[in-house]
């Protein structure tokens, strides 16, 4: 705990810009251009954060490495997560699920943008050691964003399930398994965020997202963040400190980036 309490000061003292394990809208409104030339980057992202569930609670801190690969309106990216798991006074080690994704800007104007997104993962974390969903996972979504001035509204819609595999309990509904990602095996994804640029190359915001389970069983799910961040030249970084106030996803949760534009 003296960790995660250490790693959520040095964010909060940090200037620094919006964290990408946000929301695939996120990704989306950010990296979109409509410039025809390519771009790739690769940025390294830590995380903290304290949980408490229903059977178990503790804490958990990672790195995950993203590359991405931007082409005008086109975008493609591919992250994996190195974490360990403090839970009920066992610590565990591991990589996190494999995540890919994708997305394509179909409206451009002066102040409106807006595209469809695909993520998908694969089960390369241990399901029954709380690193992974135990299946693959599939999220279509759609998002938008709307510029006026020095404010961005921003937010998303879609849908997330598991394709095969994972768990159910003694009654046979499905269970929520990942501790470093916990999600419905099916549910209605959304997220919405405001963004301020406040100078130059810097800017703050706040934002939440969430989850609706479908089907009989699931947990709602709602987390809130507040952002600030800046970014010169090929290097942008990122900060971001996030509550669970909904269905225990973690109790506070922090994020700080650093990307390199090649």
């Amino acid at each position: 705990m003296q960790r995660l309490i250490l790693a959520i000061v040095a964010i909060v003292a940090w200037p620094v810009v919006a964290a990408a394990d946000d929301t695939m809208a996120d990704m989306n409104m950010s990296a979109s251009s409509s410039s025809s030339s390519s771009d790739i980057s690769a940025s390294l992202a830590l995380v903290a954060a304290s949980y408490s569930q229903l059977n178990f609670g503790g804490d958990y801190e990672g790195a995950v490495p993203q590359l991405m690969w931007m082409h005008g309106r086109w975008m493609a990216g591919a992250s994996i997560g190195l974490y360990r798991i403090f839970e009920n006074g066992v610590q565990t080690y591991g990589p996190g699920d494999l995540m890919v994704h994708g997305s394509v800007e179909l409206i451009e104007t002066e102040s409106v943008r807006a595209g469809v997104a695909v993520m998908a993962s694969a089960p390369t974390g241990n399901m029954y050691e709380g690193f992974g969903m135990g299946g693959p996972m599939l999220m279509p979504s759609a998002w938008a964003s709307w510029k006026v001035q020095r404010v961005t509204l921003s937010g998303s819609g879609g849908w997330g399930g598991m394709l095969a595999g994972g768990m159910s309990d003694d009654t046979g509904k499905m269970m929520m398994m990942s501790i470093i990602n916990p999600m419905n095996q099916s549910e209605l994804e959304w997220s919405a965020a405001a963004d301020v640029a406040i100078a130059s190359g810097v800017h703050g915001g706040v934002g939440g997202s969430g989850g609706i389970p479908v089907g009989e069983s699931g947990i709602d799910r709602v987390i809130g963040a507040v952002r600030l961040g800046w970014g010169k030249g090929r290097i942008d970084t990122s900060a971001e400190l996030q509550v669970g106030f909904v269905g225990d996803p973690f109790k506070v949760r922090g994020l700080v980036e650093t990307g390199l534009h090649f």
